[in-house]
C-alpha cells in the first residue's frame, strides 16, 4: 500500500502516528506544500517554512526507512488540498494519512480532501508528550539554582571588594575621610 503523508502540522515525525501511519505500508510519499495564500503578509515566512520542512522531510525519511519502507518526497508551491489531490492522482497513493488538528483550516482541508479524491483520509490524533518531573529532574533543577545563587553572591562579594578598593585608593590620594 502506497501512502501519501502531507507534512501540515510539524508533528509527523512523532514516534505513535509514524507507527499507525505506516502500519500497512510498503511505499510512503511525503508532501511538503508551501501555500502563499496561508502565509499572506508574513515576511521570510516562506523561507523559513522550506527550511523546517526540509528539516522534517530528513528526518521522516530516516525513520521510515528503518521501517524498511521506501519514502520519496515532493516539495510544491500552492494550494493545499489542490495539490494534494494532484499528488494522490500523480503517485497513485491508496491512502493519505494525517496527524488530526483542531483548527478550521485543518477541518476544512479534510472536508475538502473527502469530497474530491476517493481513497480514505486517515487522521490520527497524538498525544502531546507530558515532561515527568522525576527526582532527577528535580535535583538538576535545584543545581541550577544554586550556582545562580553562588554566581550572584561571587558577584556581591566582587563588588565589594571592588568598592573597598576604591575606597583605598581614594584615602591615598585626598587622605582619611572624615566621619
Amino acid at each position: 500500500m502506497k501512502i501519501l503523508l502531507p507534512i501540515l502540522s510539524g508533528k509527523e515525525t512523532n514516534k505513535e502516528f509514524l507507527k499507525v501511519a505506516c502500519k500497512s505500508a510498503d511505499e510512503a510519499v511525503l508532501v511538503l506544500v508551501i501555500d502563499q495564500d496561508a502565509m499572506a503578509g508574513v515576511f521570510g515566512f516562506a523561507t523559513n517554512e522550506i527550511r523546517r520542512g526540509n528539516e522534517l522531510i530528513e528526518e521522516l525519511k530516516g525513520k521510515i526507512r528503518k521501517k524498511r519502507i521506501s519514502v520519496e518526497d515532493v516539495v510544491e508551491w500552492g494550494n493545499t488540498a489542490r495539490k494534494i489531490e494532484n499528488i494522490i492522482q500523480l503517485k497513485n497513493a491508496d491512502k493519505v494519512v494525517l496527524v488530526e488538528q483542531e483548527n478550521d483550516y485543518f477541518k476544512k482541508l479534510v472536508e475538502e480532501l473527502k469530497e474530491k479524491v476517493k481513497i480514505p483520509i486517515e487522521t490520527i490524533k497524538i498525544e502531546e508528550e507530558k515532561k515527568e518531573i522525576t527526582d532527577e529532574n528535580k535535583s538538576l533543577e535545584n543545581n541550577v539554582i544554586l550556582r545562580k545563587i553562588k554566581a550572584s553572591s561571587k558577584n556581591e562579594i566582587s563588588e565589594n571588594k571592588e568598592q573597598s578598593s576604591i575606597e583605598k585608593i581614594r584615602e591615598l590620594i585626598f587622605g582619611k575621610k572624615e566621619k
